[in-house]
């Protein structure tokens, strides 16, 4: 049974965020009716804002001080 959200926690630095869009695609290729969400920080919201791959974006401050 395939899953229906799929959560990607990603809080990297900038290339991390660049090469994860290969990740995401390959996610979605995967599971192609799952909602993706994107758990990110702050500096990485108006980037991933415009990834095709995920559904929906969630940013969480607290990820900052890990």
């Amino acid at each position: 049974m395939a899953p229906t959200k799929l959560l990607v926690i990603k809080r990297g630095a900038f290339g991390d965020m660049v090469q994860a869009d290969g990740a995401l695609r390959d996610i979605r290729a995967a599971f192609p009716s799952a909602e993706i969400v994107l758990l990110t920080t702050p500096p990485y919201a108006k980037l991933m804002r415009r990834c095709p791959h995920i559904d929906r974006l969630l940013i969480d401050p607290r990820l900052l001080d890990l």
